[in-house]
């Protein structure tokens, strides 16, 4: 994790699942510029809060351009890999958790073995 973003720079994500709503993923993002963060959510102020626009912004910042989501771990009913696109991030039910994250406005949830992205395993590494 890092304080100043760099061009290409990518961190790990992860959300946790929630019991009986979604499982758990895995993914690698470009942290969001504060411009293009505040830009979405200005869609929200006002009178009239503008919900497409907003999510089909996020779809698009997230799957196209800038691509700020890398990779990530969700799978279809079949077990398959599910391609990074505007309409699966819309599908996506963890995507409003995604975009959470990969604005800073929260932090990667912690992994079962009780790490966070990105943080080193003290534990393991002292064995080493």
């Amino acid at each position: 994790m890092a304080d100043f973003i760099e061009d290409g720079y990518t961190e790990q994500g992860y959300i946790a699942a929630a019991d009986g709503i979604h499982g758990p993923l895995e993914f690698e993002y470009r942290p969001a510029l504060a411009k293009l963060a505040d830009r979405i959510s200005g869609m929200l102020q006002g009178d009239r809060p503008n919900w497409d626009g907003f999510w089909d912004a996020i779809a698009k910042a997230l799957a196209r351009e800038p691509k700020l989501l890398q990779s990530w771990s969700l799978k279809d009913s079949k077990g398959g890999d599910v391609p990074i696109t505007e309409a699966n991030v819309l599908r996506c039910k963890q995507a409003h958790k995604i975009w959470a994250v990969v604005t800073g406005q929260r932090a990667s949830d912690l992994r079962p073995d009780g790490t966070r992205p990105g943080q080193p395993d003290l534990e393991a590494d002292a064995k080493n």
